[in-house]
Protein backbone atom coordinates (compact mmCIF):
# COMPACT_ATOMS: atom_id res chain seq x y z
CA UNK A 1 0.00 0.00 0.00
CA UNK A 2 1.31 3.44 -0.91
CA UNK A 3 1.93 5.73 2.00
CA UNK A 4 2.35 9.46 1.65
CA UNK A 5 3.31 12.04 4.21
CA UNK A 6 0.19 13.97 5.10
CA UNK A 7 -0.08 16.96 7.34
CA UNK A 8 0.09 15.97 11.07
CA UNK A 9 -3.42 16.80 12.19
CA UNK A 10 -5.92 15.39 14.61
CA UNK A 11 -9.30 16.08 13.02
CA UNK A 12 -10.41 16.36 9.42
CA UNK A 13 -13.54 18.07 8.20
CA UNK A 14 -15.10 17.82 4.79
CA UNK A 15 -17.86 20.25 3.89
CA UNK A 16 -19.72 20.80 0.69
CA UNK A 17 -20.42 24.39 -0.15
CA UNK A 18 -22.85 24.13 -3.01
CA UNK A 19 -23.36 27.58 -4.49
CA UNK A 20 -25.20 27.30 -7.76
CA UNK A 21 -26.79 29.99 -9.90
CA UNK A 22 -29.17 29.21 -12.74
CA UNK A 23 -28.21 30.71 -16.07
CA UNK A 24 -28.66 29.97 -19.73
CA UNK A 25 -25.76 28.47 -21.65
CA UNK A 26 -23.98 31.07 -23.74
CA UNK A 27 -22.52 30.47 -27.21
CA UNK A 28 -18.78 30.00 -27.56
CA UNK A 29 -17.14 32.88 -29.44
CA UNK A 30 -13.49 32.12 -30.06
CA UNK A 31 -12.99 33.28 -33.63
CA UNK A 32 -9.76 34.65 -35.02
CA UNK A 33 -11.84 36.43 -37.64
CA UNK A 34 -14.09 39.19 -36.29
CA UNK A 35 -17.77 38.41 -36.42
CA UNK A 36 -17.50 34.61 -36.47
CA UNK A 37 -19.44 32.83 -33.75
CA UNK A 38 -19.39 29.11 -33.04
CA UNK A 39 -22.12 27.49 -30.97
CA UNK A 40 -21.96 24.29 -28.96
CA UNK A 41 -20.85 20.92 -30.28
CA UNK A 42 -23.72 18.52 -29.61
CA UNK A 43 -24.35 14.86 -30.34
CA UNK A 44 -26.80 14.10 -33.14
CA UNK A 45 -29.93 12.12 -32.35
CA UNK A 46 -28.64 9.03 -34.16
CA UNK A 47 -25.31 9.16 -32.29
CA UNK A 48 -23.17 8.83 -35.42
CA UNK A 49 -22.21 12.47 -35.80
CA UNK A 50 -21.80 15.71 -33.88
CA UNK A 51 -23.38 18.98 -34.89
CA UNK A 52 -21.84 22.43 -34.63
CA UNK A 53 -23.62 25.67 -35.44
CA UNK A 54 -21.78 28.73 -36.68
CA UNK A 55 -22.48 32.24 -37.93
CA UNK A 56 -20.26 33.98 -40.47
CA UNK A 57 -20.24 37.61 -41.64
CA UNK A 58 -20.94 38.43 -45.30
CA UNK A 59 -17.29 39.22 -46.05
CA UNK A 60 -16.18 35.81 -44.80
CA UNK A 61 -18.80 33.93 -46.84
CA UNK A 62 -17.75 35.85 -49.93
CA UNK A 63 -14.06 35.07 -49.39
CA UNK A 64 -14.11 31.36 -48.44
CA UNK A 65 -15.89 28.41 -50.02
CA UNK A 66 -15.52 25.90 -47.19
CA UNK A 67 -14.18 25.13 -43.71
CA UNK A 68 -11.91 22.22 -42.84
CA UNK A 69 -12.08 20.50 -39.46
CA UNK A 70 -9.19 18.71 -37.75
CA UNK A 71 -9.86 16.16 -34.99
CA UNK A 72 -7.35 16.63 -32.16
CA UNK A 73 -6.85 15.05 -28.73
CA UNK A 74 -7.30 17.16 -25.61
CA UNK A 75 -4.26 19.32 -24.92
CA UNK A 76 -3.02 19.35 -28.51
CA UNK A 77 -3.32 22.10 -31.07
CA UNK A 78 -1.69 19.70 -33.52
CA UNK A 79 0.87 20.15 -36.27
CA UNK A 80 -1.67 20.88 -38.95
CA UNK A 81 0.92 20.69 -41.71
CA UNK A 82 1.31 16.93 -41.17
CA UNK A 83 -2.37 16.17 -40.45
CA UNK A 84 -5.37 15.81 -42.71
CA UNK A 85 -8.81 17.27 -42.01
CA UNK A 86 -11.54 14.83 -41.02
CA UNK A 87 -14.20 16.94 -42.71
CA UNK A 88 -14.50 19.80 -45.19
CA UNK A 89 -17.83 21.57 -45.18
CA UNK A 90 -19.10 24.16 -47.68
CA UNK A 91 -20.14 27.66 -46.62
CA UNK A 92 -23.00 28.98 -48.71
CA UNK A 93 -24.76 31.22 -46.20
CA UNK A 94 -24.22 33.10 -42.96
CA UNK A 95 -25.81 30.55 -40.59
CA UNK A 96 -24.50 27.03 -40.99
CA UNK A 97 -24.84 23.73 -39.10
CA UNK A 98 -21.91 21.40 -39.63
CA UNK A 99 -22.20 17.62 -39.29
CA UNK A 100 -18.92 16.10 -38.09
CA UNK A 101 -17.92 12.43 -37.66
CA UNK A 102 -18.39 11.21 -34.10
CA UNK A 103 -18.64 7.64 -32.80
CA UNK A 104 -20.88 7.70 -29.72
CA UNK A 105 -20.32 3.97 -29.21
CA UNK A 106 -16.68 4.69 -28.36
CA UNK A 107 -16.42 6.25 -24.89
CA UNK A 108 -13.01 7.70 -25.73
CA UNK A 109 -14.54 9.95 -28.42
CA UNK A 110 -15.05 12.65 -25.77
CA UNK A 111 -11.26 13.02 -25.54
CA UNK A 112 -11.14 14.63 -28.97
CA UNK A 113 -12.31 17.98 -30.25
CA UNK A 114 -12.60 19.73 -33.58
CA UNK A 115 -10.50 22.63 -34.80
CA UNK A 116 -12.22 24.69 -37.52
CA UNK A 117 -9.83 26.14 -40.09
CA UNK A 118 -9.74 27.81 -43.48
CA UNK A 119 -7.08 27.23 -46.13
CA UNK A 120 -5.13 30.37 -46.94
CA UNK A 121 -3.69 31.33 -50.31
CA UNK A 122 -0.28 29.87 -49.43
CA UNK A 123 -1.86 26.49 -48.63
CA UNK A 124 -1.69 26.72 -44.82
CA UNK A 125 -4.64 26.00 -42.54
CA UNK A 126 -5.56 28.97 -40.36
CA UNK A 127 -7.51 28.14 -37.17
CA UNK A 128 -10.72 30.07 -36.64
CA UNK A 129 -11.06 29.22 -32.94
CA UNK A 130 -9.65 27.06 -30.20
CA UNK A 131 -10.43 23.34 -30.33
CA UNK A 132 -14.17 22.82 -29.74
CA UNK A 133 -15.21 19.85 -27.58
CA UNK A 134 -18.51 18.08 -27.05
CA UNK A 135 -20.53 20.40 -24.83
CA UNK A 136 -22.17 17.70 -22.72
CA UNK A 137 -20.10 14.55 -22.17
CA UNK A 138 -23.00 13.18 -20.15
CA UNK A 139 -24.90 12.37 -23.32
CA UNK A 140 -22.61 9.35 -23.68
CA UNK A 141 -22.91 8.24 -20.06
CA UNK A 142 -23.45 4.59 -19.26
CA UNK A 143 -24.95 5.44 -15.87
CA UNK A 144 -27.60 8.03 -15.04
CA UNK A 145 -29.85 8.82 -12.15
CA UNK A 146 -29.77 11.83 -9.83
CA UNK A 147 -26.81 12.51 -7.59
CA UNK A 148 -27.62 11.35 -4.03
CA UNK A 149 -28.50 13.98 -1.43
CA UNK A 150 -27.05 13.86 2.07
CA UNK A 151 -28.49 15.19 5.31
CA UNK A 152 -25.28 16.67 6.68
CA UNK A 153 -22.10 18.41 5.50
CA UNK A 154 -20.04 16.78 8.22
CA UNK A 155 -16.98 14.93 6.96
CA UNK A 156 -14.08 13.05 8.50
CA UNK A 157 -11.04 11.10 7.43
CA UNK A 158 -12.24 7.73 8.62
CA UNK A 159 -10.38 4.97 10.41
CA UNK A 160 -13.25 3.32 12.27
CA UNK A 161 -16.59 3.46 10.48
CA UNK A 162 -18.55 2.84 13.66
CA UNK A 163 -17.04 5.94 15.27
CA UNK A 164 -17.86 7.97 12.17
CA UNK A 165 -21.47 6.81 12.27
CA UNK A 166 -21.79 7.76 15.94
CA UNK A 167 -20.48 11.22 15.09
CA UNK A 168 -22.97 11.63 12.25
CA UNK A 169 -20.30 11.76 9.55
CA UNK A 170 -21.67 11.77 6.01
CA UNK A 171 -18.62 12.47 3.80
CA UNK A 172 -15.07 11.21 3.43
CA UNK A 173 -12.19 11.26 0.96
CA UNK A 174 -10.87 7.92 -0.28
CA UNK A 175 -7.42 7.92 -1.94
CA UNK A 176 -6.99 5.92 -5.15
CA UNK A 177 -3.34 5.48 -6.10
CA UNK A 178 -2.87 5.01 -9.84
CA UNK A 179 0.59 3.54 -9.25
CA UNK A 180 -1.04 0.69 -7.29
CA UNK A 181 -3.96 0.17 -9.64
CA UNK A 182 -2.35 0.27 -13.09
CA UNK A 183 -0.44 -2.78 -14.23
CA UNK A 184 0.83 -4.11 -17.54
CA UNK A 185 0.48 -7.71 -16.41
CA UNK A 186 -2.61 -9.69 -17.36
CA UNK A 187 -2.10 -12.21 -14.56
CA UNK A 188 -4.26 -11.53 -11.51
CA UNK A 189 -5.68 -8.42 -13.17
CA UNK A 190 -9.08 -7.00 -14.03
CA UNK A 191 -9.02 -6.20 -17.74
CA UNK A 192 -11.24 -3.92 -19.78
CA UNK A 193 -11.32 -2.22 -23.17
CA UNK A 194 -11.39 1.53 -23.72
CA UNK A 195 -10.85 3.26 -27.02
CA UNK A 196 -10.19 -0.11 -28.65
CA UNK A 197 -7.26 -0.87 -26.33
CA UNK A 198 -7.17 -3.44 -23.53
CA UNK A 199 -6.00 -2.18 -20.13
CA UNK A 200 -5.31 -3.99 -16.86
CA UNK A 201 -5.84 -3.07 -13.20
CA UNK A 202 -4.24 -4.95 -10.33
CA UNK A 203 -6.95 -7.18 -8.87
CA UNK A 204 -5.73 -6.89 -5.27
CA UNK A 205 -5.54 -3.08 -5.32
CA UNK A 206 -8.94 -2.80 -7.01
CA UNK A 207 -10.54 -5.23 -4.54
CA UNK A 208 -9.23 -3.18 -1.63
CA UNK A 209 -10.74 -0.02 -3.14
CA UNK A 210 -14.01 -1.86 -3.83
CA UNK A 211 -14.20 -2.99 -0.22
CA UNK A 212 -13.54 0.49 1.12
CA UNK A 213 -16.16 2.23 -1.00
CA UNK A 214 -18.76 -0.52 -0.57
CA UNK A 215 -18.39 -0.50 3.23
CA UNK A 216 -18.61 3.28 3.45
CA UNK A 217 -21.62 3.40 1.13
CA UNK A 218 -23.50 0.82 3.19
CA UNK A 219 -22.77 2.95 6.27
CA UNK A 220 -24.44 5.95 4.60
CA UNK A 221 -21.18 7.80 4.01
CA UNK A 222 -20.56 9.68 0.78
CA UNK A 223 -17.16 9.06 -0.86
CA UNK A 224 -14.93 11.36 -2.87
CA UNK A 225 -12.27 9.48 -4.80
CA UNK A 226 -8.93 11.30 -4.68
CA UNK A 227 -6.92 10.42 -7.79
CA UNK A 228 -3.27 10.27 -6.74
CA UNK A 229 -0.01 9.14 -8.30
CA UNK A 230 2.85 8.39 -5.90
CA UNK A 231 6.30 7.52 -7.13
CA UNK A 232 7.33 3.90 -6.81
CA UNK A 233 10.26 2.44 -8.77
CA UNK A 234 8.28 -0.76 -9.38
CA UNK A 235 5.25 1.07 -10.81
CA UNK A 236 4.59 1.37 -14.55
CA UNK A 237 7.19 3.96 -15.55
CA UNK A 238 5.11 5.63 -18.24
CA UNK A 239 2.59 6.73 -15.62
CA UNK A 240 5.03 9.52 -14.77
CA UNK A 241 5.90 12.50 -16.92
CA UNK A 242 9.20 12.00 -18.78
CA UNK A 243 12.03 13.85 -17.09
CA UNK A 244 10.69 13.76 -13.53
CA UNK A 245 13.02 12.50 -10.81
CA UNK A 246 10.88 12.23 -7.68
CA UNK A 247 11.82 10.61 -4.41
CA UNK A 248 10.03 7.49 -3.21
CA UNK A 249 6.41 8.21 -2.28
CA UNK A 250 6.39 11.73 -3.76
CA UNK A 251 3.09 12.78 -5.32
CA UNK A 252 3.38 13.39 -9.05
CA UNK A 253 1.34 14.79 -11.90
CA UNK A 254 0.06 11.95 -14.11
CA UNK A 255 1.62 11.68 -17.53
CA UNK A 256 -0.62 13.08 -20.27
CA UNK A 257 2.21 14.20 -22.54
CA UNK A 258 1.38 11.70 -25.31
CA UNK A 259 -1.95 10.55 -26.77
CA UNK A 260 -1.31 7.00 -25.52
CA UNK A 261 -0.61 8.20 -21.97
CA UNK A 262 -3.69 10.42 -22.02
CA UNK A 263 -5.86 7.57 -23.27
CA UNK A 264 -4.66 5.22 -20.51
CA UNK A 265 -5.30 7.80 -17.77
CA UNK A 266 -8.78 8.48 -19.15
CA UNK A 267 -9.44 4.74 -19.42
CA UNK A 268 -8.69 4.18 -15.73
CA UNK A 269 -10.76 7.16 -14.58
CA UNK A 270 -13.68 6.18 -16.82
CA UNK A 271 -13.54 2.60 -15.55
CA UNK A 272 -13.62 3.73 -11.90
CA UNK A 273 -16.42 6.23 -12.53
CA UNK A 274 -18.54 3.59 -14.28
CA UNK A 275 -17.81 0.95 -11.64
CA UNK A 276 -18.74 3.12 -8.67
CA UNK A 277 -21.90 4.66 -10.12
CA UNK A 278 -23.59 1.63 -11.67
CA UNK A 279 -27.31 1.47 -10.74
CA UNK A 280 -26.99 -1.79 -8.79
CA UNK A 281 -24.22 -0.24 -6.62
CA UNK A 282 -22.46 -3.60 -6.43
CA UNK A 283 -19.24 -1.81 -5.53
CA UNK A 284 -20.77 1.09 -3.59
CA UNK A 285 -21.26 4.64 -4.83
CA UNK A 286 -18.70 7.31 -5.62
CA UNK A 287 -19.62 9.98 -8.16
CA UNK A 288 -17.10 12.67 -7.20
CA UNK A 289 -13.42 12.69 -8.12
CA UNK A 290 -10.67 14.96 -6.80
CA UNK A 291 -7.77 15.63 -9.16
CA UNK A 292 -4.48 15.26 -7.32
CA UNK A 293 -3.43 16.77 -4.02
CA UNK A 294 -2.77 20.52 -3.82
CA UNK A 295 -2.02 20.75 -7.52
CA UNK A 296 -0.92 24.39 -7.30
CA UNK A 297 2.22 23.21 -5.47
CA UNK A 298 3.97 21.86 -8.55
CA UNK A 299 7.30 21.39 -6.77
CA UNK A 300 5.87 19.73 -3.65
CA UNK A 301 2.73 17.68 -4.11
CA UNK A 302 2.14 17.52 -7.88
CA UNK A 303 5.62 17.03 -9.26
CA UNK A 304 6.04 17.76 -12.93
CA UNK A 305 8.67 17.95 -15.63
CA UNK A 306 7.01 21.00 -17.18
CA UNK A 307 9.80 23.50 -17.88
CA UNK A 308 7.82 26.65 -17.16
CA UNK A 309 4.52 28.02 -15.88
CA UNK A 310 2.89 28.10 -19.33
CA UNK A 311 3.66 24.43 -19.94
CA UNK A 312 2.43 23.43 -16.49
CA UNK A 313 -0.80 25.35 -17.08
CA UNK A 314 -1.28 23.62 -20.44
CA UNK A 315 -0.83 20.20 -18.83
CA UNK A 316 -3.07 21.02 -15.86
CA UNK A 317 -5.86 22.35 -18.09
CA UNK A 318 -5.68 19.17 -20.16
CA UNK A 319 -5.71 17.02 -17.00
CA UNK A 320 -8.88 18.70 -15.75
CA UNK A 321 -10.64 18.41 -19.09
CA UNK A 322 -9.67 14.77 -19.58
CA UNK A 323 -10.77 13.83 -16.05
CA UNK A 324 -14.10 15.62 -16.45
CA UNK A 325 -14.74 14.01 -19.84
CA UNK A 326 -13.85 10.54 -18.55
CA UNK A 327 -16.05 10.88 -15.46
CA UNK A 328 -19.14 12.43 -17.04
CA UNK A 329 -19.09 10.08 -20.03
CA UNK A 330 -19.44 7.26 -17.48
CA UNK A 331 -21.88 8.92 -15.05
CA UNK A 332 -24.00 11.79 -16.30
CA UNK A 333 -24.06 13.58 -12.92
CA UNK A 334 -20.39 12.93 -12.15
CA UNK A 335 -18.38 15.68 -10.48
CA UNK A 336 -14.70 16.60 -10.68
CA UNK A 337 -12.78 18.81 -8.25
CA UNK A 338 -9.40 20.50 -8.51
CA UNK A 339 -7.34 20.19 -5.30
CA UNK A 340 -5.74 23.43 -4.05
CA UNK A 341 -3.56 24.29 -1.06
CA UNK A 342 -4.10 27.11 1.43
CA UNK A 343 -1.38 29.20 -0.28
CA UNK A 344 -3.70 31.76 -1.86
CA UNK A 345 -0.98 34.32 -2.67
CA UNK A 346 2.24 32.83 -1.27
CA UNK A 347 5.54 34.71 -1.42
CA UNK A 348 8.23 33.41 -3.76
CA UNK A 349 10.20 30.56 -2.20
CA UNK A 350 13.56 29.18 -3.28
CA UNK A 351 12.95 26.02 -1.26
CA UNK A 352 9.60 25.21 -2.90
CA UNK A 353 9.57 27.15 -6.21
CA UNK A 354 6.11 26.28 -7.53
CA UNK A 355 4.84 28.02 -10.65
CA UNK A 356 1.63 29.38 -9.13
CA UNK A 357 -0.16 30.35 -5.96
CA UNK A 358 -3.61 28.83 -5.52
CA UNK A 359 -5.53 31.94 -6.58
CA UNK A 360 -3.47 32.59 -9.70
CA UNK A 361 -3.59 28.92 -10.66
CA UNK A 362 -7.35 28.69 -10.18
CA UNK A 363 -7.93 31.89 -12.15
CA UNK A 364 -5.82 30.71 -15.07
CA UNK A 365 -7.51 27.29 -15.20
CA UNK A 366 -10.99 28.80 -14.99
CA UNK A 367 -10.11 30.87 -18.04
CA UNK A 368 -8.54 28.01 -19.98
CA UNK A 369 -11.26 25.48 -19.04
CA UNK A 370 -14.14 27.93 -18.87
CA UNK A 371 -16.55 25.36 -20.28
CA UNK A 372 -15.43 22.54 -17.96
CA UNK A 373 -17.71 22.42 -14.87
CA UNK A 374 -14.94 21.49 -12.43
CA UNK A 375 -15.29 22.29 -8.75
CA UNK A 376 -12.61 23.19 -6.23
CA UNK A 377 -11.39 21.20 -3.23
CA UNK A 378 -9.39 23.42 -0.90
CA UNK A 379 -7.30 22.53 2.17
CA UNK A 380 -7.60 25.66 4.36
CA UNK A 381 -4.96 25.00 7.01
CA UNK A 382 -3.51 27.85 9.06
CA UNK A 383 -0.08 29.14 8.04
CA UNK A 384 1.51 26.97 10.73
CA UNK A 385 0.23 23.43 11.08
CA UNK A 386 0.88 23.55 14.82
CA UNK A 387 -1.36 26.60 15.25
CA UNK A 388 -4.47 25.50 17.10
CA UNK A 389 -5.97 28.98 17.52
CA UNK A 390 -6.15 29.61 13.77
CA UNK A 391 -8.27 32.74 14.36
CA UNK A 392 -5.07 34.48 15.45
CA UNK A 393 -3.20 33.67 12.23
CA UNK A 394 -1.69 36.97 10.98
CA UNK A 395 -1.19 35.61 7.44
CA UNK A 396 -4.90 34.89 6.95
CA UNK A 397 -6.69 38.20 6.41
CA UNK A 398 -9.90 39.36 4.76
CA UNK A 399 -7.94 41.00 1.95
CA UNK A 400 -8.75 39.36 -1.44
CA UNK A 401 -4.99 38.98 -1.92
CA UNK A 402 -4.36 37.40 1.47
CA UNK A 403 -1.31 35.14 1.65
CA UNK A 404 -3.24 32.25 3.23
CA UNK A 405 -6.84 31.04 3.04
CA UNK A 406 -7.79 29.23 6.23
CA UNK A 407 -10.95 28.61 8.21
CA UNK A 408 -10.40 32.11 9.63
CA UNK A 409 -11.02 33.77 6.26
CA UNK A 410 -12.64 31.05 4.15
CA UNK A 411 -15.07 33.65 2.75
CA UNK A 412 -12.20 35.10 0.69
CA UNK A 413 -12.22 31.83 -1.25
CA UNK A 414 -16.01 31.40 -1.49
CA UNK A 415 -16.53 35.06 -2.46
CA UNK A 416 -13.93 34.72 -5.21
CA UNK A 417 -15.81 31.76 -6.67
CA UNK A 418 -18.77 34.09 -7.22
CA UNK A 419 -16.81 36.53 -9.40
CA UNK A 420 -17.30 36.58 -13.18
CA UNK A 421 -13.80 35.23 -13.79
CA UNK A 422 -14.62 31.99 -11.98
CA UNK A 423 -18.16 31.32 -13.19
CA UNK A 424 -18.79 28.33 -15.42
CA UNK A 425 -21.59 29.05 -17.90
CA UNK A 426 -23.10 31.55 -15.45
CA UNK A 427 -22.94 29.21 -12.46
CA UNK A 428 -20.77 29.30 -9.37
CA UNK A 429 -18.48 26.29 -9.23
CA UNK A 430 -18.98 23.68 -6.53
CA UNK A 431 -16.54 23.74 -3.65
CA UNK A 432 -15.59 21.48 -0.80
CA UNK A 433 -13.12 21.41 2.04
CA UNK A 434 -11.06 18.39 1.08
CA UNK A 435 -8.81 18.35 4.11
CA UNK A 436 -8.46 20.37 7.30
CA UNK A 437 -7.55 19.80 10.91
CA UNK A 438 -6.19 21.38 14.06
CA UNK A 439 -3.44 20.03 16.26
CA UNK A 440 -3.14 20.15 20.03
CA UNK A 441 -1.17 18.59 22.83
CA UNK A 442 -2.90 16.23 25.21
CA UNK A 443 -4.11 17.74 28.48
CA UNK A 444 -4.58 21.27 29.79
CA UNK A 445 -5.81 24.22 27.81
CA UNK A 446 -4.64 22.81 24.48
CA UNK A 447 -7.45 20.29 24.37
CA UNK A 448 -10.05 22.95 25.10
CA UNK A 449 -8.61 25.20 22.39
CA UNK A 450 -8.55 22.33 19.94
CA UNK A 451 -12.19 21.51 20.66
CA UNK A 452 -13.14 25.17 20.20
CA UNK A 453 -11.22 25.31 16.92
CA UNK A 454 -12.96 22.18 15.65
CA UNK A 455 -16.39 23.55 16.52
CA UNK A 456 -15.68 26.97 14.98
CA UNK A 457 -14.34 25.35 11.80
CA UNK A 458 -17.47 23.30 11.35
CA UNK A 459 -19.65 26.37 11.91
CA UNK A 460 -17.67 28.27 9.26
CA UNK A 461 -18.00 25.40 6.79
CA UNK A 462 -21.76 25.22 7.28
CA UNK A 463 -22.37 28.92 6.66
Amino acid sequence: MTRIRRKPIAVFFLALLFILLAAARSPLKLAAEDGITFGELTLSEDGVSAELTARFPDAFVARYDDISFFRLPIGSEGLLSILSPVASCPITENDVTFSLPFDASDASSVLYGYLPTVKTEDGRYQPLSNVIYLSDCGTLAENGGPYPAFSSKKGLQISLITDAQLLGVRHTVVPAFLNELVTEEETDAVSFVYGGIRYHLDRTALSALDYRITTLTKAGIHCYLELLLAYEPAAVSSLYEPGTAPSYGALCAPNLTTPDAMLRYAAVVHFLAARYTEPAAAYGFCGSFIVGYETDRSSVSHLTSAPDAASYLDRSAALLRVTDAAVRSAYREGRVYLSLSHGWNPPASEETPSFFGAKEFLTALAERDADVPFGVSINPYPSSLSMTDFWNDPKATDDPDTEIVSMKNLSVFTDYLKTDALLCEGRVRRALIGEFGVSGRSGGDDEATQAAASLLSYDVACQ
